[in-house]
């Protein structure tokens, strides 16, 4: 997950709530231009919340990070992050979803 922008980085977490600890492969892509700006190996200890990276951004840029990572047994697993969320283009928002195959609501 991301935290808040701060000084033009957006910092990407690793949560992991498991008693053992988990090597991940991960990857951010930003949707303007489908750019992978982030990608590598981490290994997320257990029982912690620790920061992977900053991920530089532009100044008050409001952009879809797509964000993806496998687990050391193969499984995949994805979030997203939207910077500077107040008054978003939902139609951006929506095309974002769709290309990363996230707009199939359920469980609601």
């Amino acid at each position: 997950m991301c935290d808040e922008p701060k000084n033009n980085l957006l910092p990407l977490y690793a949560v992991n709530d498991t008693q053992y600890d988990t090597l991940l492969k991960y990857t951010v892509t930003r949707f303007s231009d489908n750019l992978v700006i982030a990608e590598g190996v981490f290994n997320a200890p257990h029982d912690s919340s620790c920061i992977v990276c900053n991920i530089p951004i532009k100044e008050n840029e409001k952009d879809f990070y797509y964000i993806e990572w496998k687990d050391n047994k193969g499984r995949k697993h994805f979030n997203h992050y939207f910077t500077n969320i107040i008054d978003i283009d939902f139609d951006m928002y929506m095309s974002a979803l769709k290309r990363y195959n996230m707009n199939q609501f359920t469980h609601f």
